[in-house]
Formats: structure tokens, sequence, C-alpha cells
């Protein structure tokens, strides 16, 4: 189960602290989508937020903004609270919840996955629980595999194939296509629009759509 994986991954505490896909420009590509939508949320989710490097950089740069970070995981979650109180920001908080069956019991303005749905079986009713999180006039931002992730895999060591099990099986690859059904509207490229052209190779697409 991808919940017993990521308890074990985060257990020790010795996990690395970065911002997965670009690293800490992350941050820079969000207030890129803020500034280049005219987006002014008062609230921000992210959801599989692990050790929450992007979120910590833009929770203090929008003192305004409440952000609501969560991820499966309980020990980092446990971690991020510290981080959280070490740097005495209190518009962040930290919760368990987890992916397809989530419930932040609340729509917020910008709902944000990244980095998350390689791990996720029922892909498909994971972005529609995202999507429901949403406020009317906000936006969904998430990244999601596909046959070009499933492709880059295969070269990688097998513990990682292990770990990126449903993207390995093929269980949870997508098309933009099959999203834009899903949610019934269009969707558009993130990476273009926030000037990430380098991320744009196929095996790491990234989308949003407002609602």
């Amino acid at each position: 189960m991808a919940e017993d994986r990521w308890n074990e991954f985060y257990a020790t505490g010795e996990y690395e602290r970065c911002a997965y896909l670009a690293g800490e420009e992350m941050d820079e590509y969000v207030d890129r989508f803020l500034d280049g939508s005219g987006a002014d949320p008062e609230s921000f989710a992210s959801v599989g937020c692990g050790p929450a490097v992007t979120e910590f950089a833009l929770a203090e740069r929008h003192p305004d903004v409440e952000f609501y970070c969560c991820d499966l995981s309980g020990d980092v979650i446990r971690d991020d609270r510290e981080v959280a109180d070490r740097r005495d920001l209190s518009n962040i908080s930290f919760h368990v919840r987890s992916l397809p069956d989530l419930d932040m019991g609340r729509e917020l303005d910008i709902v944000y996955c990244m980095a998350t749905l390689y791990f996720v079986e029922a892909i498909e009713d994971a972005i529609e629980a995202l999507y429901d999180h949403v406020k009317p006039g906000g936006y969904l931002i998430f990244n999601y595999p596909n046959e070009a992730t499933r492709e880059w895999l295969r070269d990688e060591p097998e513990g990682k194939r292990e770990f990126f099990a449903p993207v390995a099986s093929g269980t949870n690859l997508l098309t933009r296509a099959e999203i834009e059904q899903l949610l019934g509207t269009d969707v558009d490229d993130y990476w273009e629009f926030v000037g990430a052209t380098e991320l744009q190779s196929g095996d790491s697409p990234a989308v949003f759509v407002e609602r």
C-alpha cells in the first residue's frame, strides 16, 4: 500500500527536505501562476505536501493567505508542524489526509497537487476529489503520470519501480484528453503557463483548470 511505503519513508526523520520535480523553483512557478492568472487567493491547499518546502516558502511570502497542507504520512505532518512552529508561521497548518478519499471539509481557492498522483491507483477518483474541493472561480493545479512517465521508470532501479508501482503497472496512466473528459472541461498546460519549458519533456505533465 502507498500509505505503508510513505510511512516507512518518513518514519526515521532522515529524509531530505526538498521540493520535488523542480526544486526551489516550484514556489516561484506558483507565484508566476498567481500573477499570470490574476488569482488572488485567500486559501491554498496542498495535497501530498511531503516536507512542504514549496508551501513554507509561499506561506512566508504570502502572510495573508491561509495554507492548508496535507499528506498521508503522520510522521512528515508532525515534522512539518514542528518546522512551522520554529518559523512562527501562523498561516500554515498541516493535516493527515489521503487520496482518493480526500475530505478537507471545505473548498479552497487554490488546490495544488504535485508529485503525488504517481502513487494513487484510483487516479480518476483522486482528481475528482481534488476538483470537488476547489471553490467556484478557483483553480486546481496538478501533475499526473502518463505513458512517458512509465517509459522513464523502466530505466530506474527496481526499488524505485516498486515505489512507483501504479505507474510501473500502468494502472494510473492518463492523457490530457482523458482528464478533460473526466472533468467535463478544457484544461491548460501549467508548465507552459509559468514559463517552465524545461519541464515540458512529456514524462511529468502538469495542468490547471478553473472551476
